[in-house]
């Protein structure tokens, strides 16, 4: 008897890391199954409109090179499709990887020795770099010099300076200075509600410990001619509810 319980709480408990894992990859294995039936529809729809002479070489991802269009992107533009689609999910499935650097990355995509930095464009601005053996396209100035390239073990070791993250790249440097250089209008109405907005808790303070309301002139004129109105509207009724009776 226990057992059997003991087997049908292991048979509703909860699920180990193993039965997760082997969960996940299955789900992960369906989703390709998925996108290799997708993209042989496509090739049979393709050859039946085209031609299934030349369509299995013209669609045969197993010939293709890749490595010319990494190393000339604006050559991918022109690519069909279907070749483009490969060329993505191939940098996907290397992006999934566990990468330490990313130089293992783009040696992986471009095999070719010491292409780290040929992929990147880059252009002149005053935030460049000029230093020797620094990489120019780094998204700030190189915060120190170096003390020495041969460190011992009494050298000291200081902390950068921390940099402003708004202030990283062309770009937004500019839009860090316009954003520190506010509109003088925009400054004044700042301003001024900040004052309102003190001076209102001062005064709400004031009535709370006080325990007084403070009285208005022209709270009381408008309390005034409301009556007034009132005891107009009811002299009115009262006339002429006299003189119906009056005409009985």
């Amino acid at each position: 008897m226990l057992s059997t319980r003991l087997k049908s709480s292991l048979a509703y408990g909860r699920p180990t890391a193993s039965a997760i894992n082997k969960a996940i990859e299955e789900k992960r294995q369906a989703q390709k199954n998925r996108q290799i039936l997708a993209k042989a529809s496509i090739k049979d729809i393709l050859s039946s409109l085209i031609g299934s002479d030349d369509a299995d070489e013209d669609y045969d991802l197993k010939k293709f090179d890749p490595t010319p269009y990494y190393a000339n992107p604006k050559a991918y533009e022109k690519l069909p499709y279907f070749y483009r689609h490969f060329m993505g999910e191939q940098i996907r499935d290397k992006t999934k990887k566990k990468w330490k650097l990313l130089t293992d990355l783009i040696q992986q995509i471009d095999s070719a020795k010491d292409s780290e930095r040929q992929a990147f464009t880059m252009e002149q601005n005053p935030l460049d770099n000029r230093k020797i053996g620094v990489p120019p396209d780094l998204p700030f100035r190189y915060p120190s010099v170096l003390k020495s390239t041969n460190p011992d073990k009494e050298m000291v070791i200081e902390r950068f300076p921390s940099l402003d993250s708004r202030s990283f790249g062309k770009k937004r440097l500019e839009q860090y200075q316009r954003d520190r250089n506010m509109n003088p209008y925009n400054r004044f109405l700042i301003a001024t509600l900040v004052i309102l907005t003190v001076l209102g808790f001062r005064k709400d303070r004031r009535v709370n410990l006080s325990g007084k309301v403070p009285v208005y002139g022209w709270d009381e004129e408008e309390k005034e001619r409301k009556e007034e109105e009132r005891r107009r509207e009811n002299d009115e009724l009262s006339l002429k509810l006299r003189d119906a009776i009056r005409r009985r």
